[in-house]
């Protein structure tokens, strides 16, 4: 089954507090401000938070079925390697507000970004949940092949 497009609206909230990127998907419901205020509390490390919901809007019907899974999926992946790439990140933290089936197949994609932090929903407040390494890779220096494509600048 080829993926359907999605397309997807982002924003951005410049935090200064370090050089990572934190990403909200905002999927079933928005997530913008609740992870904006964690990021800010917790004092991450964090440059840039960005914010990818469905471009027409969050809510229990964003995604229509696997082919358009498939494709936000993708779509998000794609969007978050273009920020992490622009922002030099070393490091992503991760918040998904979604349904289980779209973590999974983002988890399969999951590929040519940064180590990646993953954070669980406790009601008002995150905790870490688990982390994502990036893998060795065969770029200069030992650097993983995302690392080394930013500093190639590719």
């Amino acid at each position: 089954m080829p993926p359907a497009p999605y397309r997807l609206a982002g924003g951005e909230t410049p935090m200064a507090q370090g050089p990572d990127v934190a990403v909200s998907l905002s999927v079933s419901a928005g997530a913008r401000e609740n992870v904006s205020g964690f990021v800010r509390r917790s004092q991450l490390p964090v440059a840039l938070h960005l914010d990818l919901a469905p471009e027409r809007g969050a809510g229990i019907t964003a995604i229509g079925g696997p082919a358009e899974a498939l494709g936000w999926a993708l779509a998000a992946r794609d969007a978050v390697r273009a920020t992490a790439r622009t922002w030099s990140a070393l490091k992503l933290h991760l918040f998904l507000i979604g349904p289980a089936g779209c973590a999974l197949l983002l988890g399969h994609l999951w590929l040519h970004v940064p180590p990646t932090q993953v954070y669980e929903d406790i009601g008002m407040n995150h905790a870490p949940a688990f982390f994502i390494p990036a893998l060795p890779g065969q770029g200069p220096d030992g650097l993983t092949p995302y690392r080394w494509a930013c500093q190639a600048g590719r």
